[in-house]
């Protein structure tokens, strides 16, 4: 388990992580979301042992990564542009991470290549951004760390490798239930159908707003006759209103919405679920209100 305590970082005198505490199990996909800027890559960098800390510490099940050699040998941290050589070849990362990672396997290194259609005998500085990435993310899997921690996951990433890379860290999960998994990435509608819980980076802190904030509900209804105008016992979040028909987002239960609309006999009262997207909108609009 990963375990953040009040941990703070600054540069140049602007604080970007500030007294931040927070636990991430092992066994998850964890959803780093944020908005741009917020301290996602700053915090990833300082789980990875990369960047020290001002004050506070981290610790991978009970060790302070930042200190220990054999935590961070743990760790495989993928940053959204990772550094090589100018005549790096394919078989120059094969050699790397053998030396970093014990379980580091060449041979999966080199099936999940080909089937992320990445050219091996071509230079990485002859790759598009997101064939390099596809060449980083087959690394990472064939690495076997215990943590995995990839900024921007997805960006540059045809449909086909991303929904192969999705499954792969599924059946990676599976597979090693003590591997954890953290994903940074501004594309929220990618994280929705992977990750099982989510860490959201606001105004330097860390906090669980978000996952309070998927127990939203979006509310669709059509009324015949009077539409209410009164919702203050819902508590919506956001109410869109278009003649007879209606869009409540609420975090009252399904039970509590059904029973408040039923006197006005809709028509149609329909509850569903939000998106990430949707969940982390509405969590900013709620903060504002």
């Amino acid at each position: 388990m990963i375990e953040i305590s009040n941990l703070t970082k600054s540069y140049d005198g602007q604080i970007v992580i500030k007294n931040c505490n927070a636990k991430i199990h092992d066994g998850s996909i964890n959803g780093l979301v944020g908005e741009n800027g917020a301290g996602k890559s700053t915090l990833l960098r300082l789980i990875a042992g990369v960047l020290k800390a001002d004050s506070g510490s981290i610790r991978l099940d009970g060790e302070e990564i930042f200190e220990s050699p054999n935590a961070k040998a743990k760790i495989f941290f993928l940053a959204d542009e990772p550094y090589y050589g100018k005549n790096a070849h394919i078989k120059d990362l094969t050699t790397l991470y053998t030396c970093f990672f014990d379980r580091f396997t060449p041979e999966e290194f080199k099936k999940n290549l080909v089937r992320y259609q990445v050219d091996i005998d071509k230079p990485l500085n002859s790759f598009s951004k997101g064939m390099r990435r596809k060449a980083y993310l087959a690394a990472a899997l064939a690495s076997h760390a215990d943590i995995i921690l990839i900024d921007e996951a997805f960006d540059g990433l045809d449909p086909y490798s991303r929904n192969e890379f999705k499954k792969d860290l599924i059946e990676l999960i599976a597979k090693n239930p003590k591997t954890t998994v953290v994903i940074a990435s501004h594309s929220l509608r990618e994280l929705g159908d992977i990750c099982d819980s989510y860490s959201l980076v606001d105004n330097g802190q860390i906090s669980d707003e978000f996952v309070q904030a998927k127990n939203l509900h979006k509310v669709h209804l059509a009324f015949g006759d009077s539409v209410p105008s009164d919702l203050h016992e819902l508590q919506p979040i956001a109410v869109k209103r278009d003649g007879h028909f209606l869009v409540v987002v609420t975090d009252a239960t399904e039970v509590k919405i059904r029973a408040f609309f039923a006197p006005y006999n809709p028509l149609m009262l329909d509850i569903v679920p939000l998106t990430v997207e949707e969940a982390f909108i509405y969590n900013k609009e709620r903060e504002m209100l």
